[in-house]
């Protein structure tokens, strides 16, 4: 049996061994519970303040701004959801409509508390609605009212103009948000010079572990904590603080941040080569995505006359892993609402996979993708025109 090829990143990373390392040299030596004032709890309080210090300087932040919380979905939600409840006279919020669920679901929970919210458009490349999101500022605009925009797209890799989206925000005086995930060690840029209020980043996405996430805060008398019992995490998120995690996280940003340079290099080789190969030798193939704004790890194509449910369990006996969208949004029979608010028909969006990449990534798997692929989609588009006969 050949080597599994795994292409599906953007859903996770494989903890990287050294953060792994990280994790069980301080669930070992810092067990203690930060919040103790005994020798245990400042072993395990010293540890949080280097792991914090350290996400820090990779977001160019000061540390006191930075949060730490169990997911990144819990750090879009406190930052939409405590939002709500620090500013009881702005209750309106601007949302991109490919915005991530933990995004899209904490508004729709708003709106049923009385909130107002209005979604930007984008267009077929997925690019957001600048004017659009002008208009409606300028028409139901509020000051302290919450913009939330992403920062790259989890589903097409299409990255957006936080800064300029910044400038437009705050000269509404309003504040902003964006959720950084897929930004996080794949582009260079720094919180500060975005001009951001709330800055979203996730462990697992980068090589961490699993249930570990952060907020950047600006102003944190902006949010309202909605965890509620200790003071921990400066009173924005109760609980004692998942300590090994959070060391494994630190260790996973720095090695992230130290190769950028060369994941950036090789996933732009890897990317053109997965194109070329799709385009010889399929047709009915669209990019779904601005290829020339968006981040060199991630694909998504939509191939026409093919099931993407039944071309990911086809490549997935191939022993090659693809996604269809967003993990969190496994589990779902409708098409992806990315894909949709693109202009995509359903038929299309139903179509579409995303493969996601990374340095680790070989030409040797882009050459077996492209093999399975081939195979694959071939033999579903001949069993459709079979059943159509």
């Amino acid at each position: 049996m050949q080597d599994q090829v795994y292409l599906d990143y953007n859903a996770t990373y494989p903890i990287l061994p050294e953060a792994l390392e990280a994790v069980n040299e301080c669930a070992r030596s810092c067990f203690g519970n930060p919040s103790s004032v005994h020798w245990a709890g400042r072993k395990a309080r010293k540890a949080l303040y280097d792991s914090r210090a350290t996400i820090a300087k990779t977001l160019g932040v000061d540390p006191g701004l930075v949060i730490f919380t169990g997911s990144a979905t819990e750090s879009n939600n406190l930052a939409i959801r405590g939002h709500f409840e620090a500013f009881a006279d702005s209750h309106v919020y601007f949302l991109s409509k490919v915005e991530h669920p933990s995004i899209i679901e904490a508004a729709k929970n708003l709106k049923r508390r009385g909130a107002d919210v209005y979604l930007v458009d984008v267009d077929t490349k997925g690019c957001l609605d600048i004017h659009q999101l002008k208009v409606l500022l300028d028409k139901h605009g509020r000051e302290n009212a919450l913009v939330s925009n992403m920062f790259v797209n989890n589903e097409t890799g299409v990255i957006y103009p936080i800064r300029k989206i910044s400038d437009i925000v705050h000269s509404h005086r309003m504040l902003l948000h964006t959720d950084a995930v897929q930004a996080f060690g794949k582009i260079a840029f720094n919180a500060k010079d975005l001009d951001v209020d709330y800055l979203s980043i996730s462990s697992h996405k980068i090589g961490g572990p699993k249930g570990v996430g952060s907020l950047y805060v600006r102003n944190k008398s902006s949010l309202e904590p909605f965890i509620l019992g200790g003071y921990q995490e400066f009173g924005l998120r109760s609980g004692t603080e998942n300590v090994p995690g959070i060391v494994g996280f630190s260790r996973a940003a720095q090695i992230t941040l130290q190769k950028m340079d060369q994941f950036i290099e090789h996933t732009s080789k890897i990317k053109a080569r997965l194109l070329e190969g799709v385009m010889n030798l399929i047709g009915g193939v669209c990019i779904n995505g601005d290829s020339c704004a968006s981040v060199p790890s991630t694909v998504n194509m939509a191939i026409d006359g093919v099931d993407g449910d039944a071309l990911l369990i086809g490549l997935d006996l191939e022993g090659i892993a693809v996604s269809s969208g967003s993990a969190c949004s496994s589990g779902k029979l409708d098409p992806s609402h990315v894909l949709l608010a693109m202009g995509l028909s359903r038929s299309l969006a139903k179509s579409s996979i995303r493969v996601s990449f990374t340095e680790k990534t070989t030409m040797n798997d882009v050459e077996r993708f492209l093999k399975a692929f081939f195979s694959v989609v071939h033999r579903l588009r001949f069993s459709t025109t079979r059943c159509k006969a």
